[in-house]
């Protein structure tokens, strides 16, 4: 029995032994292959899709000096305990030493994942440099060797924690449709900009995105701002998260918990935007969904848009959904999707849906108004700040297979035809008439495509009648 238990456990060993081989990496302050995570970093030279590498970072604080970058390497697994428990965090020297600004640079690599650490650009930040600072920036990459860039592709960061000064996350590359890149059950934190990208395609679940400004820490610039997602190009999908922005600051400009703004594409499932500013006195734009410019392409499924002020706002334009000059190209599908004012009053302007500013170009109507085209969402009230007149069919409900509207004009006869604008499965429908003349009118002839539309008066009718359908 003895033997056995020796030559079972002799086995257990050496298996344990064969599963830390030398593309396993551990980084730690003391007692681990590497105390610095750069030092690390460098010594991997020959990842592949055959030899993927995992850097280890144990529990505690790995605290950075110097900039970290991940130039030109694949498959390669940053791995630690637990956001909060393995950190590695920019020193007070960093926030001095910096020569770029960003903690981590990611550039022409691929397949990276990063899994259970906390990356910050934040905390030891004292708010007296003019510097914007920040988590994690991916780009592309320059090959002098082959003279092509490189982008950075397949990042992965799950169960993470990004936290910096002014942005969390930025990816800066300017050529279209380059890369994927998925936060999922992670963090991303800043004062300023929590995620902002201009190309590729990316996938958010189960996060939080998250700017709060309170002007405690440092930035390049004087216009104070607070972004939950600003998407300046690319192809967005975010399920089941919530995107916040805040300000407690008095000389805030804006508080957007997302922007729109470019040709892109984005779509919002089972997702909270919400902006939030606590100071009065101010004279900003708060929105929890912004249309900035651009061709989008943008979709809100189950969703809610929320926006609060504090108790007696006097200057801001507060909204749930927002839009501005350039916008006219956007079209903008609510499904399901909820405008909430959320508490505060006030504002020079306030509503679930406002047109911010002033569109630009001659004076009509709709020359920057987006297409919204709602079914089963919640729009309770609109406002305007610019000097344009919002048209008649901004965000009217869109007709579908449970409920269509229109409208019939009869030309003197006692009857007029009407074609569904969507066709249904069955004449099992319902149909409400009202009509702008004292007439008797009734509905007869329906079919899957269209019904009649009869009037009583004598000698015919030339009313206009409007028509609801339930089924």
């Amino acid at each position: 029995m003895r033997l056995l238990t020796a030559l079972f456990a002799f086995l257990f060993t050496a298996g344990t032994v064969a599963a830390q081989p030398a593309t396993y990496i551990t980084v730690c302050t003391t007692g681990c292959d590497y105390n610095n995570l750069q030092t690390a970093i460098n010594s991997i030279t020959d990842s592949s899709i055959t030899k993927p590498y995992t850097v280890f970072i144990e529990s505690g604080i790995l605290s950075v000096d110097t900039d970290i970058s991940i130039a030109n390497k694949h498959y390669i697994n940053f791995v630690g305990h637990a956001p909060g428990a393995s950190v590695v965090e920019a020193s007070a020297s960093w926030f001095t030493n910096t020569t770029t600004g960003n903690l981590l640079t990611i550039s022409g690599s691929t397949n990276l994942t990063f899994r259970g650490f906390t990356i910050d650009a934040f905390e030891n930040d004292d708010g007296t440099h003019v510097k914007d600072f920040g988590a994690v920036i991916s780009e592309d990459w320059f090959d002098a060797g082959e003279s092509e860039y490189i982008p950075s592709d397949e990042i992965l960061m799950e169960d993470m924690e990004l936290r910096g000064s002014v942005y969390g996350w930025w990816h800066a590359d300017p050529r279209p449709d380059n890369g994927r890149f998925r936060i999922f059950n992670s963090i991303v934190f800043s004062n300023h900009y929590a995620l902002v990208f201009d190309t590729a395609i990316w996938h958010i679940f189960g996060s939080e995105i998250r700017a709060v400004n309170d002007g405690t820490k440092s930035q390049d610039g004087a216009t104070e701002n607070a972004f939950g997602i600003q998407q300046i190009g690319g192809n967005m999908v975010v399920w089941g998260s919530h995107v916040h922005a805040e300000s407690s600051l008095d000389t805030i400009d804006q508080v957007i918990g997302y922007r729109s703004q470019g040709n892109i594409k984005g779509t919002f499932v089972g997702t909270t935007l919400h902006a939030r500013l606590t100071v009065d006195g101010v004279s900003a734009e708060v929105e929890a969904f912004d249309i900035h410019s651009g061709a989008a392409e943008l979709h809100l499924i189950g969703s809610e848009l929320l926006y609060e002020s504090a108790t007696s706002d006097t200057g801001s334009t507060i909204a749930g959904l927002g839009y501005r000059g350039g916008a006219s190209g956007t079209t903008l599908d609510l499904v399901g999707t909820d405008i909430i004012d959320g508490g505060g009053s006030g504002g020079s302007t306030r509503g679930d849906l406002v047109q911010v500013v002033s569109c630009p170009g001659p004076p009509v109507a709709n020359n920057c108004q987006p297409t919204i085209r709602a079914a089963g969402s919640s729009i309770q009230s609109t406002a305007n700040a610019g000097s344009k007149a919002l048209t008649t069919t901004l965000a009217q409900s869109e007709n579908n297979t449970n409920m269509q509207s229109g409208s019939a004009t009869f030309t003197g006869g006692g009857s007029v035809s009407v074609n569904l604008p969507v066709a249904l499965p069955s004449s099992d429908y319902r149909v409400l008439l009202t009509g702008n003349s004292l007439e008797l009118f009734s509905v007869t002839g329906k079919t899957s495509t269209g019904f009649t539309i009869n009037s009583a008066a004598p000698g015919g009718s030339s009313a206009t009648v409007d028509w609801l359908l339930i089924r």
